[in-house]
This record gives C-alpha cells, structure tokens and sequence, in this order.
C-alpha cells in the first residue's frame, strides 16, 4: 500500500445519482472527494488549465462557477472555432436570415431568446412526476442541427442537452440523425462534444421542482462545448432562476443574446 494517494474531481459538478432513501439520509449524497476536501483543506489544489472550451464558451463557467480561476491550456485551444461552410448550405434554407446568423462560425456562444416566438412549456405528468416539453424549441434544435450538417459538421460531432426527459424524446422525433446525440445533462458528464445545443424549455414562471436551481446540473450543460454552444431559452423565465443573471448579464456585455424571430 501506498503512503499517499491523489484523488481528482470537480467539486462543482454533479455528484454520483443516489436513488435509495435509507442512503440519502445516511449521508452517500456527500462524495468522497466532498468529505475529504472538508476535513483536509490545505491539502486541495486547484487546477486552472482546461483544454476543452474555447474562451468564449469557458468564460460561461468562469463568470458563474469558477470566480474566473480557469484558463485555457493553450492559443489554440482559446481560439478555435467550428470549421462550417454557409457556401454548402442551399440558398433556400439560408433565407431563414436568423439561421446564417446563428450559424456564423465565428459566433461561439448563442443565447436564442424564445419570448416573441413564442415558444410555450408544456405540462404534463405521470405517477406524480412532472413532465416538461417545449415543441418550438424541439423544432428550433432540429432546424439547427440540419444547419450544421449542410454546412458539413458531421452528426457524431453535435450533441444536443437538456435536463428533461420528455423534451428530449420530444426532439427525437425531429432530429433523425443516427449519430447524433440527444441526452440528458446527467449522461452528458464527463463527455464534451465540437457544438452542443442546449434547450432549456421552461417558460412559465412556477419553479417548482424545477431541475434548473441544480447549478451544478447546470454547469456540466455548460462545459460540454468544444467550438460552439447553442442555449434555448425564454429570457424572461430563465433570467429569474438563481445564478443565470450572472449568465444574462455576461451574455448582454458579449452581444450573446440574439432574439427570435
């Protein structure tokens, strides 16, 4: 055995699922890593550089989460952006003036505002549990997507995210691409992809339950995008969650915020 040991982790992201009750109330929501990082203090060491995120997207996480302590690992990795060309993409659907500025390689982050659509949440639920949807914004992903890969993103390389289940079977049935990744953010942890549309359905004002006050949820969401990432949204709704006016407010200095229509 080992006289020391090294355990590496984010503290900031979601922990390991526990579903059992008798577990939860015996403490197992609270890692390891919490439990050690609590009592040896002195012994925990940030680290700075990532790889992953091109600036603009890192900086999402670095205003929210981070306090700004994050950095890119190299130029390159600050200054990469999708490789997509609009000349491949048919007149036709390039009409569509909002999706050639949503498609603009050059614009790494994206907040698409639903409030004028409008696009409205839908309600429903089953035993008890809530099930939130949003078409418009089901529709909007797949309309992007079929963006992307006219301009010759290849499907393996764009994922689409969102904390609800019902909404991601709603947008399977308008995005058949086989390789293309439709998840939740809990499977998305750990993997990143090129771009990454992230629809966040709520727009009603009850918060209820409502998986959007997990900043940790969230923040996974948030760092999962290499090049590009697409956040649908309603302004208003989202805006009023604890923590996205920090997002809001980053958006608004970057000119992220783009409206529909």
């Amino acid at each position: 055995m080992g006289d020391v040991f090294v355990l590496v982790g984010d503290d900031f992201q979601l922990p390991p699922l526990v579903k059992n009750e008798e577990a939860k109330q015996l403490g197992m929501t609270k890692t390891l890593f919490q439990r050690l990082k609590e009592a040896h203090p002195s012994s925990v060491v940030s680290l700075t550089y990532q790889y992953r995120m091109n600036e603009e997207i890192m900086s999402i996480s670095n205003t929210c989460v981070y306090s700004n302590r994050l950095m890119c690992g190299t130029s390159n990795d600050a200054m990469k952006i999708l490789s997509l060309d609009l000349s491949k993409i048919k007149p036709g659907i390039l009409q569509k003036n909002w999706l050639k500025d949503i498609l603009a390689p050059e614009r790494s982050v994206l907040l698409l505002n639903t409030e004028d659509v409008p696009a409205k949440e839908d309600n429903d639920s089953i035993q008890g549990q809530p099930l939130r949807s949003n078409e418009v914004e089901a529709r909007l992903a797949a309309i992007i997507c079929n963006g992307l890969i006219k301009g010759g993103i290849k499907a393996k390389d764009i994922g689409i995210i969102s904390p609800y289940r019902a909404q991601l079977k709603l947008i399977n049935r308008f995005v058949r691409k086989k390789d293309l990744e439709i998840s939740t953010v809990d499977q998305y942890q750990g993997r990143d992809k090129d771009c990454i549309i992230i629809s966040l359905v709520r727009s009603s004002p009850n918060h209820n339950g409502c998986l959007l006050k997990d900043w940790k949820r969230i923040n996974v969401a948030f760092t999962r995008a290499k090049r590009k990432m697409i956040i649908l949204c309603h302004k208003k709704t989202i805006e009023s969650y604890p923590g996205f006016d920090l997002l809001f407010n980053l958006a608004q200095e970057k000119e992220w915020i783009y409206n529909l229509p």
